[in-house]
């Protein structure tokens, strides 16, 4: 169980539009009975009656935890039903306005296996069937492609791009 993801600083009234995203990462269902979760003042928000199913998420308004997320550095804590720490998301500096803080989601061991075996195989006959001058030619096109792709992703997504955005998982 994570914290997917929080906004302290939508557009237009923040208690209209804060909220923050919890997602069952794992492979079972989890009842929340008895967890928190608890910002950097202390206010504290109980969840109960939530179940959550593998892969899915819950998105929790300001309305329904009554936690006002700060807009110039927070830490959003959550904790099981034990009152073990389980995760906590938190950013530092100023929250651009519609900037949403959130980490990013590691793929899994079955995923990344998958990727790999997709990958053609290169053998030395392979790679000798290509010419210098077109390997030097192939790796400018792939460097050029890969840095206009990072321009577009820290364009796209500000928070990449911004130091001040601080995303920590307690194991």
């Amino acid at each position: 169980m994570i914290i997917k993801e929080f906004l302290p600083n939508p557009a237009g009234k923040d208690t209209a539009g804060e909220y923050l995203i919890l997602l069952n990462d794992g492979t079972e269902p989890v009842d929340l009975t008895g967890w928190q979760i608890k910002d950097l003042s202390g206010k504290i928000f109980s969840l109960q009656g939530y179940t959550l199913a593998p892969g899915q998420e819950l998105k929790l308004s300001y309305r329904t935890t009554r936690i006002a997320l700060n807009n110039n550095g927070e830490t959003v804590y959550l904790f099981d039903s034990t009152g073990k720490a389980i995760d906590e998301l938190s950013h530092s500096g100023t929250a651009g306005e519609g900037v949403i803080v959130s980490r990013m989601l590691e793929a899994n061991q079955e995923v990344r296996q998958e990727l790999l075996e997709s990958l053609p195989e290169v053998t030395l006959q392979t790679a000798s069937l290509i010419a210098p001058e077109q390997l030097l030619f192939f790796m400018a096109l792939t460097a050029a492609i890969l840095s206009g792709l990072a321009a577009w992703i820290l364009n796209k997504f500000p928070r990449a791009n911004s130091e001040s955005f601080a995303h920590e998982r307690i194991k």
